[in-house]
């Protein structure tokens, strides 16, 4: 008796599963299709009043690589690994 109520709340269960995934996805779909709603990815400072982008406030930053480079070049020694001084830090 316990293994036919096991088995009748199993099926029932992915019966609700597989009607909702089934139910979400036409839901989502028909919202997709008929919305005329877009979302913009963008915060709603980058616009004026109009809806236009500012440009002038939008800020774009590029990393020069050359840069990044001359640091590593410049302070490159003192990241680097050396087992003397490790052994220098364990012993004291």
């Amino acid at each position: 008796m316990l293994a036919i109520e096991l088995t009748i709340i199993c099926l029932l269960s992915l019966l609700f599963l597989f009607v909702g995934v089934l139910s979400g996805w036409v839901i989502k779909n028909y919202l997709d299709t008929t919305r005329l709603l877009r979302i913009n990815p963008l915060h709603p400072e980058f616009f004026d009043e109009d809806g236009d982008i500012i440009p002038d406030e939008v800020l774009a930053v590029s990393i020069n690589p050359k840069l990044y480079q001359e640091f590593i070049d410049e302070y490159g020694s003192l990241f680097d690994e050396d087992e003397e001084d490790d052994d220098e830090i364990s012993s004291k």
